[in-house]
């Protein structure tokens, strides 16, 4: 679908297709999403929302867990961005999280904000330490 989608917008053609988010397709191409089908695929271009599962009392018993899952926050965008090191690029997990984390190093510092590491020192500068940020 996506090799026609391209074809078709250099060629500067018309096309209609079923696009979602999140895709790297998202930042492939300039194209608008139709509305009018909550009817069909639920409100907000039937978004769903993704959550965290943990087993009883796990988030009780290990605080500094929670904290880091409470923190941990992902947007569309950087989930389009990311699959896209993953499916266009061909890098492995690893490198696409790598860069990821890289492009946006503001992002540890919300995630990681009050969390530590095993022995009690900042969680943010271990891992920027360990991944040479």
């Amino acid at each position: 679908m996506l090799s026609e989608v391209g074809y078709e917008i250099k060629e500067k053609q018309f096309i209609v297709f079923q696009g979602w988010a999140p895709h790297p397709m998202n930042t492939m191409y300039d194209f608008k999403y139709l509305t009018g089908g909550d009817k069909f695929f639920g409100p907000n271009f039937g978004a769903a929302t993704v959550t965290t599962q943990v087993r009883k009392s796990f988030l009780q018993q290990c605080p500094n867990v929670a904290r880091f899952l409470n923190n941990l926050a992902f947007d569309i965008d950087l989930e389009n961005v990311g699959m896209g090191y993953l499916i266009n690029d061909g890098m492995k997990p690893e490198e696409g999280a790598l860069k990821s984390i890289t492009l946006n190093k503001d992002r540890l510092d919300a995630w990681l904000a009050g969390v530590t590491t095993f022995d009690g020192k900042p969680g943010l500068a271990a891992v920027k330490e360990k991944l040479g940020l």
